[in-house]
């Protein structure tokens, strides 16, 4: 009982200011500068420039709590000229827009209203009668209520009513908790001392703690240790953390954990060097506040020190242009470099008719790539995920979608700033045959090293897929490396299916030149002898290479099951050196 009693004195407060003094008892602090206690015993603002000036005093009232205050205002208020009586606030300083509830007292409505404000953002919760300060002299009475579950209700009274009047009632939990009340007051330069406050009266009970605490930041503190910071205290002894290098996929032994006094933030040693321009993972599980709530957001987070991009680290990979119904556009790019990337404020667009670049998909914060790795951008990432099942660990990036995608085809740039990091021309006509309908189906690079204007690069995505594959490797991904040193020409694979299902829907015809200065023709024919395809004509090679044939026929059609003859036939006119090769390649079906 007497615990009770000593929780209800610590959520009240009375004061009329008829000692004469705001400063103690109770203590109010702030812009203490710009008030006074006048002769008439009322707190009056006396602020002698146009500013914002505030008193706030400690206050856990929340639950079943009251607010009263009677306020003057010796002027018609308006956007410039109000009051606001903080009801409850997360901290102290009422200027810098903290979390909590308010009553404002004027505004270019004249009128008295509730707002809830939570992370920088204001909400008017109840909307109070328009008009009633429309006067050069406002006296009014406030009254407010708050139950325990978050329903409240709002009331006023003006000199000439007898009763209060409700102006409305609302349900609301934005913020769940008081530090402090106080009030807090806008005005011009010459209406500086147009403000008088008497009669604050607070009673309540202090909110309960049911919300747990939020992971709000991680650093590198020196080469071994890492710091994490809690937007309250919190208990880590039973904590689990796990620390993994990305780069290399291993994990970090973490050799001691500690905390600062106030128990908000924790320290991680570990066994190892940090490596700043790495990306390390790290995940934490079990960590509660003092009350026993288990932490509220995402127990994992992403730190390092991504290096500079420079053209040629980047390249466009996979397009998704015209998305199904349950679907969204995407594009995705591929960290073709061995560096660590952040692509944060790196733009995908197109250009306008005169040549200059739209707005476009900026990438957000956090958009790490790892070295080998992709990334998807796009407006509606988990929509995107469900709609092609993607993996948990397919790196998907959301972001305001300004730019939406031609269907028939276009240009896409890689900005930053100015500098155009990579290009990709792409097509609807680029599907394969057998893609009868095209929505829902995204453009996959066979392999994202090469040339995106090259129509021959791009594959349509497997069907086992849901025809996408956005932040993880492409489904019709295939590897470049070269077979051994005898052969001079071969097939990858000699027997393939292309019927867009995303298992080996291609074949390569790959080739290793003796020297420089070769060129070749490469066509396809049936057994009969007749020309089904041409490949390549008068082609200057590489010393190695690929070209690809999807089964297609010169017709356009998809070449008929069956055998057929690839034909290379290479010559160096400086050297006069022939190479020819005959070789079978197979078209199958399942």
């Amino acid at each position: 009982m007497f615990l009770l009693v000593i929780l209800q004195t610590q959520a009240q407060i009375q004061e009329n200011f008829s000692d004469g003094d705001f400063l103690n008892n109770p203590t109010w602090t702030g812009t203490t500068g710009n008030f006074i206690v006048n002769s008439e015993f009322q707190l009056q603002s006396n602020a002698e420039d146009a500013g914002t000036s505030y008193l706030s005093t400690p206050s856990e009232a929340f639950d079943n709590a009251e607010w009263e205050i009677y306020v003057r205002i010796t002027y018609n208020p308006s956007s410039s000229n109000y009051a606001l009586f903080y009801l409850a606030s997360a901290q102290p300083d009422l200027s810098l827009m903290p979390d909590g509830y308010y009553v404002q007292i004027g505004n270019t409505a004249d009128e008295v209203s509730l707002y809830a404000q939570k992370d920088g953002k204001k909400e008017k919760i109840i909307d109070g009668r328009d008009k009633i300060l429309d006067t050069s002299d406002n006296r009014l009475h406030v009254r407010v209520t708050r139950d325990g579950t978050g329903n409240w209700q709002l009331y006023s009274r003006l000199e000439n009513e007898s009763d209060y009047v409700l102006e409305g009632t609302a349900y609301d939990n934005q913020v769940r908790l008081s530090k402090h009340a106080g009030i807090l007051v806008r005005n011009t330069k010459t209406t500086g001392k147009y403000y008088y406050f008497d009669d604050i009266r607070v009673t309540g009970e202090p909110a309960k703690d049911t919300e747990g605490p939020k992971w709000s930041d991680l650093s590198m503190v020196g080469s071994y240790r890492l710091q994490l910071v809690f937007t309250e205290p919190v208990i880590s002894d039973n904590a689990f953390f796990s620390l993994i290098y990305l780069n290399e996929n291993r994990p970090i032994e973490i050799t001691a954990v500690s905390q600062s006094d106030t128990k908000e933030t924790v320290w991680l040693d570990v066994a190892e060097e940090l490596s700043h321009s790495g990306l390390y993972e790290l995940t934490v599980h079990n960590i509660t506040d003092l009350a026993g709530n288990p932490q509220e957001d995402s127990g994992t987070k992403l730190i390092g020190q991504p290096e500079e991009i420079e053209t040629g680290d980047l390249v466009f990979n996979e397009i998704m242009f015209n998305p199904a119904d349950n679907g969204a556009e995407y594009v995705e790019l591929a960290n073709v470099s061995d560096k660590f990337l952040d692509l944060q404020n790196l733009v995908i667009t197109t250009r306008k008719s005169d040549g200059s670049f739209n707005t476009g998909n900026v990438f957000p914060e956090n958009s790490f790539v790892l070295p080998g790795s992709e990334i998807a951008l796009c407006g509606e990432p988990v929509t995107v995920a469900n709609c092609h099942s993607c993996p948990a660990d397919a790196n998907i990036m959301g972001t305001t979608w300004r730019q939406t995608l031609n269907n028939d085809g276009t240009t896409l740039y890689l900005l930053a700033d100015t500098l155009v990091l990579d290009s990709a021309t792409y097509s609807s006509k680029w599907h394969h045959v057998l893609i009868k309908n095209e929505k829902g189906v995204a453009l996959e690079k066979i392999n994202p090293a090469l040339p995106a204007l090259d129509a021959s690069s791009w594959h349509s995505a497997s069907s086992e897929t849901n025809y996408g594959t956005p932040g993880y490797r492409n489904s019709q991904y295939r590897s470049l490396e070269q077979a051994e040193e005898t052969k001079r020409i071969w097939l990858e694979p000699e027997a393939f299916t292309p019927d867009g299902d995303g298992f080996e829907d291609v074949c390569f015809i790959r080739y290793a030149m003796p020297g420089n200065g070769f060129t070749a023709n490469v066509s396809i024919y049936t057994p009969t002898g007749l020309l089904l395809q041409t490949i390549k004509q008068n082609q200057l090679l590489s010393t190695d290479g690929f070209f690809v044939w999807d089964g297609l026929t010169k017709n356009g059609t998809n070449a008929n099951v069956g055998i057929y003859v690839l034909v290379f036939d290479a010559v160096n006119a400086e050297t006069g050196e022939i190479i020819r090769e005959k070789l079978p390649v197979v078209v199958g079906a399942k």
